[in-house]
């Protein structure tokens, strides 16, 4: 049981920190780390893997996440996908954004950390690739920025993470973003 709940705070930690990290003690999180797979098979979250066509990325869905559709304000906003729960009420949300004003993920949480409105910004890298994740200051979701070449920002965005299994659930579903093989 200690180590279960080991797991699940440093995931939480990893993804939605408490204290603000810098470049140089960036946190390092992949899918394949035996921790995350440990806490999905605890927590009895089955799910599946999809691929992004509008980029190679490989994310997973746990199964109680369903495809949703997306509002034309969400597709004007540049929401490529969305899944929610059955009711609606929690839901995360992908979309692509141009990072051409920023070097890397460590311009981009400067840029966070500037702004009243976000708190517990962390510099992380998730399978490789340079990530910021931060919460909204009222608590009501948290985001991961993730840097992708050719100047591309993957920015996913959770709702609903009050309670520690969403937050936990956000968390893995947040790790297991990753660069998928491009197709021919």
């Amino acid at each position: 049981m200690k180590r279960f709940l080991s797991i699940v705070l440093a995931l939480c930690l990893m993804l939605c920190t408490c204290a603000i990290a810098c470049a140089e003690s960036a946190t390092t999180l992949s899918w394949e780390d035996t921790s995350v797979q440990e806490l999905r098979e605890k927590l009895g979250m089955d799910g599946t893997t999809y691929t992004l066509n509008a980029y190679p990325v490989k994310y997973w869905v746990p199964e109680n996440l369903h495809d949703a559709e997306l509002t034309q304000d969400e597709i004007d906003q540049g929401v490529k996908v969305k899944y929610a729960t059955e009711d609606g009420t929690c839901f995360f949300v992908v979309l692509y954004g141009d990072s051409s004003t920023y070097n890397d993920a460590h311009d981009v949480a400067e840029t966070i950390r500037q702004n009243s409105e976000f708190t517990d910004v962390a510099e992380v890298v998730v399978n490789g690739l340079g990530a910021v994740s931060y919460k909204a200051a009222d608590g009501s979701r948290m985001h991961l920025v993730l840097s992708l070449p050719d100047t591309q920002l993957l920015v996913v965005t959770f709702y609903c993470i009050a309670t520690e299994a969403r937050l936990t659930e956000s968390a893995v579903i947040g790790a297991s973003f990753r660069q998928a093989e491009a197709a021919n």
